[in-house]
């Protein structure tokens, strides 16, 4: 079984060299939920030619330094070989507590991440 496995990997190394990565479009659906996810921030789709976006932020107005880093999810994508993935994430981001003391309580927003590549 762990043959199998390796083979898999050793075969999928290349990833989607078959695409030309600068004519590609990248196309994230997002769906926030949590503090602050409300209305337009709630569902966000964007449509970016760059592969390289560091992150989707979050919304929740007390968050710092958070949100969903995409930069994992795409190469993921490319090992693979897929055009396509779903994913649900925690936002990585600390809150801050009253009066403005370190952040230490970890956000609980959660997006829900679809990411297409299109050529």
């Amino acid at each position: 079984m762990a043959n199998v496995a390796y083979q898999r990997d050793a075969t999928s190394r290349q990833g989607l060299q078959w695409l030309n990565k600068d004519t590609l479009t990248l196309i994230v659906d997002v769906r926030e939920e949590g503090l602050g996810a409300k209305g337009s921030n709630a569902r966000r789709r964007y449509a970016l030619k760059d592969l390289e976006v560091a992150r989707i932020s979050c919304s929740n107005p007390y968050c710092r330094n958070g949100g969903v880093p995409l930069r994992p999810i795409v190469e993921e994508l490319f090992l693979w070989s897929e055009t396509e993935q779903l994913r649900m994430e925690v936002c990585c981001g600390r809150m801050q507590t009253a009066h403005n003391r370190p952040a230490l309580i970890k956000c609980h927003n959660l997006f829900r991440v679809q990411i297409m590549l299109s050529s």
